[in-house]
């Protein structure tokens, strides 16, 4: 069986689904369009992947790509739900039973990015000192990434038309095709000042190999030497640290966490509240550390 017969044997089945579950199960019609996302969003999945025979493995790659989109750990297991919940609902009706994946579900537990410190984020930044050109476009590159907690694949693709420096932001694209304004600090835009002599004009991060913009495993092989300057080697750290703690020191200094929403572009603000536990780890962190009761 291929994608397209797949694909068309779920889609024909929706209709059926959401007329049953919304009045069996008293799903509410809130809940029910949820679903319904959920199963449009995996039936174009499977239609725009080629896996060939490899079907048990759909549900498996699916939540890579939902993992790949930042949402939380409950966003990602309702999407999951619905697509089980579909698939059985197929077989049960008569339809094919389709083995899309294993009961795969996201871990509710967990563990929390680390969070560099403002000095760790600092120093890994000054890592790349002179004037050259390739460490001029490094030294920007971490200085964007922390000033505006940019994605990897936004950073790269900045426009230089999109650098409004007297204003003080950059207009980034980011995903969906949605638009916004991230301000950007003092030293980031003098660093970019200093680079954009070597742009092609177009991109900030013109690539000399093609026509383009420089890749995102440029950008991680840039941010995986300067960690490694300050003690950082582990696997698992790469540009996001910067996005990281873009978030987390604001939120520590007093920002609003729809502010900081805004800031990184997340649609959910689940998704944002991560920080919060971040914070609240570090508080407890730190009360275990120096206050004189916490080991009494």
């Amino acid at each position: 069986m291929n994608n397209k017969e797949i694909s068309n044997i779920l889609e024909n089945f929706i209709p059926t689904i959401y007329r049953d579950m919304l009045g069996a199960r008293d799903c509410s019609s809130l809940t029910m369009d949820a679903y319904s996302r959920h199963w449009k969003n995996f039936i174009d999945f499977i239609r725009s992947n080629q896996l060939g025979n490899n079907h048990d493995r759909y549900i498996e790659k699916y939540m890579l790509i939902l993992k790949d989109q930042e949402l939380s750990s409950a966003s990602i297991d309702q999407a999951l739900s619905a697509v089980r919940t579909l698939l059985k609902f197929v077989y049960s009706r008569g339809g094919p039973e389709l083995n899309l994946g294993k009961n795969i579900k996201t871990k509710k537990n967990e563990k929390l990015p680390k969070i560099l410190s403002e000095k760790q984020i600092k120093d890994a930044i000054n890592y790349y000192e002179g004037e050259n050109e390739i460490t001029l476009r490094n030294r920007t590159l971490l200085e964007i990434l922390y000033s505006s907690g940019l994605r990897v694949s936004e950073a790269v693709s900045v426009l230089i038309k999109d650098i409004y420096t007297s204003e003080g932001y950059i207009r980034i694209k980011g995903k969906g095709g949605k638009f916004r304004q991230i301000p950007i600090g003092k030293e980031a835009l003098l660093w970019i000042q200093k680079h954009s002599v070597n742009s092609d004009g177009k991109y900030l991060f013109p690539s000399k190999k093609s026509k383009t913009h420089i890749s995102r495993k440029t950008a991680f092989i840039v941010v995986k030497e300067a960690l490694a300057s300050i003690g950082i080697a582990k696997e698992g750290y790469g540009p996001h640290v910067f996005r990281h703690a873009f978030a987390s020191h604001l939120l520590q200094r007093g920002a609003d966490l729809r502010v900081i929403q805004e800031l990184l572009g997340h649609s959910d603000i689940e998704t944002t509240q991560v920080y919060t536990h971040l914070l609240e780890r570090n508080v407890r962190s730190s009360w275990e550390q120096f206050h004189p009761h916490a080991k009494s």
